[in-house]
């Protein structure tokens, strides 16, 4: 939630959060949802800081392309214990906000251990 209110004093676009299968919306964009709508998730659309109340897969904050690195520096700053970030190649200014240290290949590990596949 933080983070949101710390994005909105930018020049932003949108920011989206994902929990499984479902994507909020923090604006209504047409554009977007028609990118997002692939697999029909449930879509809910309004202020996240309400919206939210589960842990989120990931989040992602669409902003304005000069406004990226400065986002991007305050997660490095003041989250960087919490979260880790990408930043998603043009056209999209899209910064991607993960949990630290979880990614797909330690997804795939703990798969793998649970179904006792070797490596």
């Amino acid at each position: 939630k933080e983070i949101i209110t710390v994005s909105e004093k930018h020049n932003l676009h949108n920011v989206l959060a994902e929990i499984i299968d479902d994507v909020y919306f923090h604006y209504h964009d047409e554009k977007l949802l028609d990118v997002f709508s692939m697999g029909n998730p449930n879509t809910t659309i309004g202020d996240l800081r309400q919206n939210l109340g589960e842990d989120v897969t990931s989040v992602l904050i669409h902003a304005a392309e000069e406004d990226v690195e400065k986002i991007r520096t305050y997660l490095s700053d003041v989250h960087a214990e919490v979260v880790d970030h990408r930043r998603w190649a043009a056209p999209w200014h899209v910064i991607e906000i993960i949990r630290a240290g979880m990614n797909k290949a330690i997804g795939l590990q703990k798969i793998a251990s649970h179904y006792n596949i070797p490596q």
